[in-house]
């Protein structure tokens, strides 16, 4: 959405809420910053809305600028200006805060990781979509070998830079994708289920779970009665 920034403003949260209270207390208070979170579900179940709001909620709590990494082509600019309209940012400010670059194949990846410590949120959307179709099993192991060096770069970064990075990888009839050489690297999962259209949201390692509903405003909290 803008040129590359110069230099990534200074950090003081440790959290970036995700705009839903019940999702912040499960995770003690919102997405740690200079950590790995992975955002795990099915085809359908709001990961990229999530990442959009997260997005927004950037800037609306001052951590810092977005690089936004679009694997599946599923950035939509109207959504940041809807989600953040809602909560009284204007649509413009939250936008120029946000670099979206589309990713393709694996050496952008190599180029990108090389730019991400001028920024505080760097979100990755999906993983899979990148490695996802190996020719043969000798490509297939090199794929998984890639995403286990991927990771482990992000999570030195986040460490060292205190950036807040979040992974969108996919479930698959209960698999998720390449989850045994990512799961060393990441620090919590988000984990989002749709059941007979119910949304809910759990964190793993903890099990208990909160209520979700997507619309015009973003992803909010249904609440219990």
């Amino acid at each position: 959405m803008q040129h590359m920034p110069h230099k990534k403003l200074p950090i003081t949260k440790k959290r970036l809420s995700t705009g839903v209270k019940g999702l912040d207390r499960l995770l003690g208070g919102g997405v740690e910053v200079g950590a790995v979170t992975e955002i795990v579900g099915e085809y359908g179940t709001g990961k990229t809305q999530l990442c959009h709001q997260l997005a927004v909620m950037a800037k609306l709590e001052g951590v810092g600028r977005v690089l936004y990494l679009d694997a599946d082509g599923t950035f939509r600019p109207e959504r940041i200006v809807s989600i953040a309209e809602a909560r009284g940012l204007g649509p413009e400010e939250a936008l120029e805060n946000i670099y979206v670059v589309r990713v393709d194949e694996w050496p952008q990846l190599l180029f990108l990781r090389e730019k991400i410590d001028k920024y505080a949120l760097v979100v990755l959307d999906s993983l899979p979509t990148i490695f996802i179709a190996p020719r043969n099993i000798r490509e297939a192991r090199k794929f998984k070998g890639r995403i286990a060096l991927l990771a482990n770069e992000l999570l030195k970064r986040a460490i060292e830079k205190s950036i807040a990075v979040i992974l969108v990888n996919i479930e698959y009839r209960g698999n998720v994708f390449a989850e045994h050489y990512l799961s060393p690297f990441v620090n919590k999962v988000i984990k989002l289920i749709k059941e007979r259209e119910e949304l809910s949201a759990k964190v793993i390692p903890l099990g208990d779970r909160t209520k979700l509903t997507i619309t015009e405003e973003g992803v909010g909290e249904i609440a219990e009665n």
